[in-house]
């Protein structure tokens, strides 16, 4: 098994560990109502609820999608920009929502979450002096914009 593996695998089973039992993490492909495909993630983070049962084949719903995450070693710039291509993938999947009837009313669907994609690494290859690191740092470092 590659070092690779092993880091997806430890970040994996650490979401486990900490999120509730609705919800459910692994490796997957995510398809949409549509039958497109995101290229392969390393980490899904999904609602069971909504998820059929057809995970067991590495295919999770583009619906039941809460996070998506890429595990590399290192943080750089060509990892970043890969990561970012990654999450795409997903993001441009289309999301349905259907009607449920709900204490005899009929209810619209939910609108689906805005889907969270990172980047997890257990080292920094950025060096201080580049001026990317310094951009990036400013956005991680600001305030979030709450509405």
């Amino acid at each position: 098994m590659a070092q690779g593996d092993n880091t997806e695998n430890a970040w994996i089973m650490f979401f486990r560990r900490f999120l509730p039992s609705r919800y459910s993490c692994n490796r997957a492909f995510v398809v949409d109502s549509k039958g497109d495909f995101s290229e392969q993630i390393d980490i899904v983070i999904y609602d069971r609820y909504f998820s059929p049962v057809f995970f067991e084949h590495g295919v999770i719903p583009a619906e039941s999608v809460y996070a998506i995450f890429e595990v590399k070693l290192k943080l750089n710039k060509k990892n970043f920009e890969y990561t970012q291509k990654k999450i795409g993938s997903v993001k441009l999947l289309s999301r349905t929502s259907a009607s449920v009837i709900c204490n005899g009313e009929l209810k619209p669907g939910r609108k689906p979450s805005e889907i969270i994609g990172g980047l997890l690494t257990i080292e920094n290859g950025w060096k201080r002096k580049s001026q990317f690191f310094w951009s990036f740092y400013k956005k991680l470092a600001r305030p979030l914009d709450i509405c």
